[in-house]
């Protein structure tokens, strides 16, 4: 993530690395390759049989399943050497609540293919935030915020009293950090269809009755002037910084540790008084329970996969198993003492100087010199982020989002697999059916395409397969519940 700050002896020299060998007696040769160059120098090693004997991220720039990597031969299934893994093997079975993370760690009942980042807390990492200086001069409070019909009125008033050019901040592919889940439906395109469960029968995003009530919710706001017109170039905060900074859009999406940077004094605004304060996920109603679109998750990003041709396997395993016990889960995440933390007044681990003013930044630091939660697997802390003097304030930023009801009934479950026929199947539909929905969805945004074009809309879905993808992903679905109701 820094590869500028790495020795040039290596960064097997500095001094996490370093001790990591000391503590577990096991040299390490790392491969350092860019995280912008891994799509392209995954595929060069795989096709050259030169795979590290650890993998991270796999499963992002494998071409097939985890799974058809085993069976390929290029993927260790490391449920032959679960003896080897006490730690993780414990971990696995850790939430029977939850059997659906189970299955995700071993995703055919004899099988374990990489060992996950798990997060010792399931948690939000991001939301939305307003301008709390602003409530405060209205007379309100964020708790005053329930209802999408209380927003509504907050964006024509910062409209209004406060001559905000665009309160809402809507991104090009409508995710908004989970904003409008309450709307029985996720918005966000992606390349991927977006599956829902509805009464036990799969149904897609983009194509429901939820999704023409949500459209015709934008589309009201959007001609109402709530919105910036060019939305299509905002693709993050980032890129409408300087109209929030310039108080000209308020109601926005961000990550916590991004909001001291869009206050003052770390950032140049109209309003010295600026600051912002979470808000809850708006509800059609009050008294809502939501039942989709928790991003809460016990899997992070991260993950190790091993290479088939790894000689000493029980060492390597045991090895990686480390990072789940509780001591290599402290070190992994906190690295050493007086270098990337210290303990503060109240005996608490808190992020050193180093890592919070290093030149790269906070975030890219955490990533670069401690164990990297992004990339790799072992246990997660996720409050170390927030871990420094005045980082309780934006760990209440996370309290505060994760405070709603929700079921979880419509949700797609995260662990479900398709077999290489029913990706086949779905690879003759797929592409189509998700290039008519980025193409035509987004039309009704503006009006370009009007409302009342909704049902030919549906009609065109119908015609690039939506049925047909329908179909396999229920019978990937009843695959999948048969197998959890053989792990309760």
């Amino acid at each position: 993530f820094l590869p500028d700050y790495i020795p040039e002896e290596g960064y097997s020299t500095l001094p996490y690395p370093a001790e990591l060998r000391n503590r577990t007696g096991v040299t390490i040769e790392y491969v350092v390759v860019a995280m912008q160059s891994l799509p392209e120098q995954f595929p060069i090693l795989l096709a050259a049989d030169d795979l590290p004997n650890v993998i991270i991220n796999a499963d992002w720039y494998y071409q097939g399943s985890l799974t058809s990597g085993v069976d390929d031969g290029y993927f260790a299934n490391l449920y032959e050497y679960r003896e080897y893994m006490p730690n993780y093997w414990y971990i696995a079975h850790s939430h029977p609540e939850d059997p659906s993370f189970l299955a995700h760690l071993l995703p055919e009942d004899d099988m374990i293919v990489s060992m996950w980042c798990y997060e010792q807390e399931r948690a939000f990492l991001y939301g939305t935030v307003t301008r709390g200086d602003w409530l405060e001069k209205l007379g309100m409070v964020n708790d005053d915020l329930v209802t999408f019909d209380d927003i509504h009125i907050l964006l024509k008033t910062f409209k209004t009293e406060f001559d905000c050019d665009w309160p809402f901040m809507l991104t090009k592919t409508l995710g908004n950090y989970g904003f409008f889940n309450a709307m029985d439906t996720i918005p966000v395109i992606t390349n991927t269809l977006g599956a829902l469960v509805d009464n036990g029968q799969v149904a897609f995003t983009h194509t429901r009755a939820q999704d023409f009530n949500f459209m015709t919710l934008i589309n009201q706001w959007y001609s109402e002037g709530l919105i910036e017109p060019d939305w299509m170039s905002i693709a993050a905060s980032v890129d409408a910084k300087d109209l929030i900074t310039a108080g000209k859009m308020a109601v926005v999406g961000l990550v916590p540790t991004e909001v001291p940077g869009y206050e003052p004094p770390n950032a140049v605004v109209a309003d010295p008084n600026m600051y912002f304060v979470p808000i809850h996920m708006p509800l059609v109603y009050e008294g809502q329970t939501i039942h989709c679109g928790d991003a809460r998750k016990w899997v992070s990003y991260g993950s190790w996969t091993i290479n088939a041709k790894t000689e000493n396997m029980p060492l390597l395993v045991s090895y990686l198993d480390y990072f789940y016990s509780e001591e290599g889960a402290f070190f992994s995440n906190w690295g050493i003492e007086g270098d990337t933390f210290v303990y503060n007044e109240s005996g608490e681990p808190q992020l050193s100087d180093f890592i919070m003013e290093h030149p790269g930044g906070m975030a890219m630091a955490i990533c670069a010199f401690m164990r990297n939660p992004l990339t790799e697997g072992g246990v997660s802390y996720i409050w170390r982020t927030y871990a420094y003097p005045g980082g309780d304030r934006f760990k209440g930023f996370l309290d505060y989002w994760a405070d709603y009801d929700y079921d979880g009934t419509m949700q797609w479950p995260s662990s479900i697999t398709f077999t290489p026929e029913q990706t086949g199947r779905l690879t003759q539909y797929s592409v189509d059916l998700m290039t008519y929905i980025t193409e035509n969805y987004l039309l009704f945004v503006d009006g370009s395409e009007p409302l009342s074009e909704w049902n030919s809309y549906v009609d065109g879905l119908v015609a690039s397969g939506l049925n047909e993808c329908q179909e396999i992903y229920q019978e990937a679905y009843e695959a999948f519940m048969e197998r959890i109701a053989s792990l309760q």
